[in-house]
């Protein structure tokens, strides 16, 4: 471009590059090594073409390349650098963690191809009374995410961090606790091992034919029952999850 100089006879030239005249690439952006809201670069100054990256899009130069291509502005009559890139979705290489036992698993991906792209899902469902021991979940969800520092994609759970076995689950609905009474329980989630333990309010106690079978009894630890019952979730015998163990001592519905 030429320009008129207020105060000067001559005529200067000035270079100048402006972004709308560049290319972006396809999945990819430019980023100007200046802040300039203007988007002119004027010579020396240059633009970096970058592969479109955050969590969960990831983008990848096709050559493989990590350092950043620039376009460079030059002075007139010389060719502005263009070093252009192409982008391309960043891909899981590794297979995500082994399904764990009494499990099954199944793809949902949006992405068409092989499924193994950023934001691709892998999820793993547990058997009928089993889950896995975070929140007493049923499914887990396997996500191909993107990392900025390395430029790769990887799985959330993978070979050297599995996905946790599924446990056995008490999926029964145990009793409320009992009018006038309460229920204690050891875990939040009803997974093997987990007591519950049913008790009256002070001054209150079971009636039912337990009690007052116990009442005619003189041993300590059967009076307990009169105002406290244990359950307990265990392993079920034919291996087909947890079921409530009751200790043959049912719960009133009231004390």
């Amino acid at each position: 471009w030429l320009a008129s100089c207020p105060g000067f006879d001559n005529i200067l030239q000035f270079d100048y590059l402006i972004e709308s005249s560049l290319d972006k690439p396809n999945h990819g952006f430019l980023k100007a090594d200046w802040d300039d809201r203007t988007k002119v670069s004027h010579v020396g100054k240059s633009y970096s073409y970058k592969c479109r990256e955050n969590e969960y899009i990831g983008y990848t130069r096709i050559d493989g390349g990590l350092i950043d291509r620039l376009i460079k502005c030059l002075p007139n009559k010389r060719n502005n650098t263009h070093t252009q890139i192409k982008c391309t979705p960043a891909k899981c290489e590794d297979d995500p963690s082994p399904t764990p036992f009494h499990a099954k698993h199944n793809w949902n991906t949006t992405v068409t191809g092989e499924g193994r792209y950023v934001s691709t899902t892998f999820q793993y469902v547990c058997e009928d009374n089993f889950r896995f021991p975070e929140k007493g979940l049923m499914n887990l969800t396997n996500l191909c995410k993107y990392d900025k520092a390395s430029k790769k994609a990887f799985w959330e759970y993978f070979h050297g961090h599995p996905v946790p076995p599924c446990i056995p689950f008490c999926s029964e609905t145990p009793p409320d606790g009992p009018k006038n009474g309460n229920v204690w329980r050891s875990n939040e989630y009803d997974y093997e091992n987990t007591t519950l333990q049913y008790s009256c309010t002070e001054g209150y106690k079971f009636t039912d034919e337990l009690a007052l079978k116990v009442n005619a009894t003189v041993n300590d630890t059967d009076d307990l029952l009169i105002t406290q019952r244990t359950w307990k979730c265990i392993k079920n015998s034919a291996g087909s999850g947890g079921i409530w163990d009751d200790n043959e001592q049912p719960i009133p519905n009231k004390c």
